[in-house]
């Protein structure tokens, strides 16, 4: 079994990228590889008060295994990123998540970045696209 952890804070960079909606959480990026299969989960870290995340119900410690009904599963952290900026705002995402023995289906309408978000957004874009340069 291969476990594999990426940490992503929703923050990216290139001129030329949209800015993608903001959900408001933190999270960990995990894979975990059993058999030859591959499968991917968020592990929610903090959720920002009053933000999208928490007006939809998420909490720390949940986990997201899905996204518009399809399973969370990206090559790297990069791949994870390009995923979620394709989230625009105002766009509403559902997730499944895992809490505790529960699954429970949730809906987080993602909201637009303010400025000081969408700069940290483009520093932590650049910074992933520096770090999977070989």
């Amino acid at each position: 079994m291969k476990l594999s952890i990426a940490f992503f804070t929703i923050v990216l960079a290139a001129a030329n990228v949209p800015t993608p909606g903001w959900l408001g959480m933190g999270y960990v990026y995990r894979t975990r590889t059993d058999a030859g299969r591959t499968t991917g989960w968020l592990q929610i870290l903090n959720v920002e008060p009053n933000g999208p995340a928490a007006k939809g119900g998420l909490r720390a410690r949940d986990i997201v295994t899905h996204l518009d009904g399809k399973p969370l599963v990206a090559r790297d952290q990069l791949a994870m990123i390009q995923l979620l900026r394709r989230i625009r705002p105002g766009q509403r995402v559902r997730l499944s998540v895992r809490r505790g023995e529960n699954t429970i289906p949730m809906v987080v309408t993602a909201a637009p970045m303010n400025g000081a978000q969408e700069r940290l957004w483009r520093e932590g874009l650049e910074y992933e696209q520096q770090r999977a340069k070989p």
